[in-house]
């Protein structure tokens, strides 16, 4: 069809052409600035030095040499001083005038507020004995939160009373009173803390002190403190203290669940990227623990609506990440190692939030030379990929051209025509129209449909090529099925032809997709791709209906029937189920099933440790780890499957078949993940399909032996 048909010819030159506009766009993007750098975590590392023998300042001047920049720092509360520092206390009213004589503990100034109507149970008193620890309190506290605070001084002891309301009362979770028999007579409601007590206060000096010791910079984790307490004296307070900071580092990466600034009512996104653009940060977004799009904080969307996404992708290493030391065999940090390295080289992580390893839950790893090992062997393999260790630097801003997007969408339609006219008996008419229909909804969803019009058009190419991919397959082993005589060299030939080319149909299907989802937006997973399920299934499908036509299910198809009738499916519905085929059925139901459960990292299915011990090693020799499932059987099915139909073995061929829809579908899965590089989904490819091709030549001769060991070849003994 693609012979006789200039429209379609026409419509798949200008859609590669523009894919490969875009893809020159999108490598452009992905290989600038090649540099990864990690960020210390201050409170993991303090924890760290105290099991050791060394001191904190060691610790980070040690590791600062080994790569890392900067130590990230959270804002003191009242509630951390209170753990970290002696002297400090707090108690609610509501508790403190429950005392007895209470009055006498305090001195009269305090007392005489406390017992003013200008204070009610909400609030809290603090009491420092500590004036170095008081006046940090106090002289942040007032520069932030203003009238709120009230602050007393005597000779022995500082004093601060702090304006709490209902909303930030804590209380111990339900409990009842209940008499002799267990009957419910009142519910206790007794307040216990409140949130005051972790309202940002400051930085504390000591440990900014540690920090410029040892020669690393400053990331502060700034962000909202409470609601209803980030007024403008607290951010004007917080973006002044930032700005005057010395030794701070370029990164901003924000703490808590909400960014500086937000505000449903009046917020300051605006202040915030100014403060950006003049001060020339760089802004970290953090990757999910299942490495899926980044942590969600309020008001992060529309700043990176506002700075044009121009973002650092950060990797943090999650506590179940720290306690893979000695994992899956290993003598160390290696399993630990991988992690980071899968991150920076598959999902374009520039910046890696660094928490010490543990051998247990509670106990870290102490020997420098494990970490000097770490670091090291890290630098070593990612210099492969042209990667180092320095200044992480945001990606520029990548947007896709609607034109060229909308031009290379028409691949869809053109290799949609033929799916049309291979599945169905339509006339040229209604092929006209389609073609039209299909065009006119690309150019719309291209114009007017904005990230989810694109992500449809892609959704549709993702199914299409691999579609056309298996009319290809289908057709060669028809002939080979049909084709009287031949012997295990002719498919080998005849198969490894028929793998390259159908695995180049869906590759080139591959490229077009991840040109039209190259929006900076799918780069940094900020949106991914929420097709794949469908995208993997609907192949399959189309396939079934395909070999339905092509080879019929009892009875036989001359080499002119290609299409599905109603008596094919008569034949499949009318026929007496037999065991076996009960068996097959459910064996290849409960492989579909773990196949699309184990796509993605948010599945119950997970590798066992043997796999993950030999997905490792591939890892360690190849540039990208090949897809097991398609060098391992989808890809040797091809060759396999063409065997089969040289034998005329009508099952095998379909099983065959339906591993083979598997392997093409995952190629497109593999260039869906537009988080990874361009070079590494292509090169995973590459290796998958060299390797299956030679897993399929020796599996087929494999098969050929058995078959002349056994003499199950329907009577004949040798296939010369």
């Amino acid at each position: 069809m693609i012979k006789n048909n200039r429209m379609i010819i026409i419509l798949l030159i200008a859609s590669l052409l523009s894919s490969s506009l875009l893809m020159f766009n999108r490598i452009s993007t992905e290989m600038n600035d090649r540099k990864i750098d990690f960020v210390l975590d201050y409170y993991e590392i303090e924890k760290l030095a105290e099991q050791s023998d060394k001191s904190l300042g060691w610790w980070l001047e040690k590791l600062g040499n080994m790569g890392a920049s900067a130590v990230a720092i959270n804002y003191e509360t009242i509630r951390s001083m209170k753990e970290e520092r002696d002297g400090i206390s707090t108690v609610l009213l509501y508790q403190l005038k429950k005392e007895v004589e209470w009055e006498q503990n305090y001195p009269k100034e305090v007392v005489d507020y406390i017992n003013s109507p200008e204070t009610d149970k909400y609030d809290i008193l603090v009491s420092v004995d500590n004036f170095e620890s008081f006046d940090f309190i106090a002289e942040n506290m007032k520069s932030k939160y203003g009238k709120k605070v009230s602050v007393f001084r005597s000779e022995e002891n500082g004093y601060l009373v702090i304006d709490g309301g209902m909303s930030e009362a804590l209380y111990p979770e339900t409990e009842y009173l209940i008499d002799e028999e267990g009957n419910k007579i009142a519910q206790e409601s007794n307040m216990l803390d409140s949130k005051v007590e972790d309202l940002n206060i400051g930085l504390d000096p000591e440990k900014l002190e540690v920090i410029k010791e040892s020669g690393l910079e400053v990331l502060p984790r700034i962000s909202n403190t409470v609601e209803g307490w980030n007024g403008k004296s607290y951010f004007n307070s917080i973006v002044e203290e930032y700005k005057d900071l010395e030794n701070r580092s370029d990164y901003l990466i924000f703490g808590g669940k909400e960014i500086l600034g937000h505000s449903d009512q009046d917020d300051r996104i605006d202040e915030i990227e100014e403060l950006i653009n003049s001060e020339e940060l760089k802004l970290g977004i953090v990757e999910t623990d299942v490495q899926r799009s980044y942590i969600s904080q309020k008001g992060m969307n529309k700043l990176l609506e506002r700075l044009d996404y121009s973002a650092v992708k950060v990797f943090s290493i999650a506590p179940y990440i720290q306690e893979r030391y000695k994992y899956y065999n290993y003598e160390g940090s290696e399993e630990i190692e991988n992690t980071i390295y899968r991150g920076v080289t598959e999902r374009n992580i520039k910046l890696v939030y660094f928490r010490p390893f543990k051998s247990e839950e509670k106990r870290y790893v102490t020997e420098l030379g494990e970490y000097e090992r770490m670091f090291s062997s890290l630098a070593n393999r990612l210099e492969d990929h042209g990667i180092s260790y320095g200044e992480a630097v945001p990606f520029k801003s990548n947007h896709v051209n609607k034109i060229l997007g909308i031009i290379a969408g028409t691949s869809a339609v053109a290799l949609g025509l033929i799916l049309l006219e291979r599945l169905f008996n339509v006339d040229r008419k209604i092929r006209n129209l389609a073609a039209i229909a299909g065009l006119l909804g690309v150019a719309v969803l291209g114009l007017f449909g904005g990230s989810l019009g694109y992500m449809v058009i892609a959704l549709l190419v993702s199914i299409v090529f691999p579609s056309v991919s298996m009319v290809y397959l289908v057709g060669v082993l028809k002939s080979q099925y049909l084709e009287n005589g031949g012997d295990v060299k002719r498919a080998i030939v005849s198969g490894s032809k028929a793998l390259v080319v159908t695995s180049l149909i869906s590759l080139t299907g591959a490229l077009v997709v991840g040109a039209i989802m190259s929006d900076i937006v799918n780069l940094l997973d900020i949106k991914y791709f929420q097709g794949v399920k469908l995208s993997q299934m609907a192949p399959i499908v189309v396939y079934m209906l395909l070999f339905l036509g092509y080879f019929g299910y009892k009875s036989e198809k001359s080499s002119s029937e290609t299409r599905a009738t109603i008596e094919d499916f008569k034949e499949v519905l009318q026929d007496n189920v037999k065991v076996l085929y009960m068996i097959i059925a459910v064996a290849i139901a409960g492989a579909g099933y773990v196949y699309l459960a184990r796509t993605g990292h948010e599945s119950n299915i997970q590798p066992s440790e043997l796999e993950m011990i030999f997905r490792n090693t591939m890892e360690l020799k190849f540039l990208a780890r090949p897809r097991t499932k398609e060098f391992l059987i989808a890809f040797p099915a091809i060759v396999v499957g063409t065997y089969m139909a040289v034998k005329r073995w009508k099952l095998g061929v379909f099983i065959a078949g339906l591993a083979a829809v598997i392997g093409q579908t995952s190629i497109i899965n593999t260039f869906s993940h537009f988080k990874t590089p361009i070079y590494i989904s292509f090169a995973r490819t590459v290796y998958s399909l060299v390797i299956g091709l030679a897993l399929g030549v020796l599996y087929t001769f494999a098969l050929y032996a058995l078959i002349r060991l056994f003499g199950k070849t329907k009577g004949e003994t040798s296939d010369e």
